[in-house]
């Protein structure tokens, strides 16, 4: 029996995996994999609560922080060894 959300979940990540790989030819596909699975976390985080302080949700500067890590995380050259 085929499922047919999971395929199309795994057709969408497939491609938007593709769409980083060609966005960042300097990293391997291993590597951007991982890369991704961290953003995925750290805004899976952010959506659960995770990273917000006890004080409530997250301020915009620190929204405008994780931007700067994903965005810094994806862009920086690959692990030594790797490239």
């Amino acid at each position: 029996m085929a499922f047919p959300v999971k395929e199309a979940i795994q057709r969408d990540l497939t491609h938007l995996v593709d769409r980083l790989a060609a966005a960042l030819p300097h990293l391997r596909r291993d590597e951007l994999n991982l890369r991704h699975a961290a953003v995925l976390g750290a805004v899976g985080a952010v959506a659960t609560g995770g990273l917000a302080p006890a004080a409530g949700p997250l301020a915009p500067a620190s929204v405008d922080m994780l931007v700067a890590w994903v965005v810094g995380g994806l862009r920086a050259p690959g692990a030594a060894g790797t490239s």
